[in-house]
């Protein structure tokens, strides 16, 4: 065989042999590409720890629990829940120990009411008092400073009322929902269209050039 032809044979070997080995190997990722995070197994309530798991049962009082869900923040570990009971959606979170840290109930459909025999009966008082021919919508408890906060949503003739109320049935807050929408430190505007702060500056620069 003349040398050419064995020359041209050596350098085909040469290159399709790391082609060859490149086959079958799984393709690198690109520069900036991230490893696909693993996602956590789906939790079911047996997967819950005891006193988690009793205290999860005697909140959904017979109902299905649906869904169970692990959360982990500073190395503590919550655990949340969620079931349906006479069309009422509720969602309870729990620390380690079983204790509820946030529990949150909202009707199931437009027509139906979110029932407050489960809070305090000075909770239920006050709320009582802001009814006027409206229905609970929502209720939500969470503890706040080591103390219990409810906030309760009524929707009425008048419209949609919030209220915050500590487990005395102290009214903490009373509000619109579009009273929350506004942002904090957002001026009013005057006349002009000019913000309070902005026209107030304006006041003080006309004083000035007059003196």
């Amino acid at each position: 065989m003349p040398r050419t032809l064995i020359a041209i044979a050596l350098l085909c070997t040469a290159f399709a042999l790391p082609a060859m080995a490149e086959e079958g190997q799984a393709p690198k990722p690109e520069k900036g590409d991230k490893p696909a995070a693993a996602k956590a197994p789906a939790l079911t309530v047996n997967d819950l720890p005891p006193a988690v798991k009793a205290a999860a049962e005697a909140q959904a009082a017979g109902a299905a629990i649906d869904k169970v869900r692990l959360e982990e923040k500073n190395g503590e570990k919550a655990y949340a829940v969620r079931f349906v009971r006479d069309n009422v959606k509720t969602e309870v979170k729990f620390n380690a120990e079983g204790k509820v840290l946030r529990l949150r109930a909202e009707r199931g459909s437009k027509e139906g009411s979110v029932p407050t025999a489960g809070l305090p009966a000075a909770v239920q008082t006050a709320v009582a008092t802001k009814l006027n021919d409206g229905k609970v919508v929502q209720i939500e408890e969470r503890t706040e400073k080591d103390k219990q906060v409810y906030r309760v949503d009524i929707e009425g003739p008048a419209g949609r009322l919030q209220l915050e109320i500590d487990a005395a049935g102290t009214i903490l807050k009373e509000r619109k929902p579009e009273d929350m929408k506004r942002k904090d430190g957002e001026g009013k505007k005057d006349g002009e269209g000019k913000k309070d702060g902005e026209h107030k500056k304006d006041e003080a620069k006309t004083e000035g050039e007059a003196k």
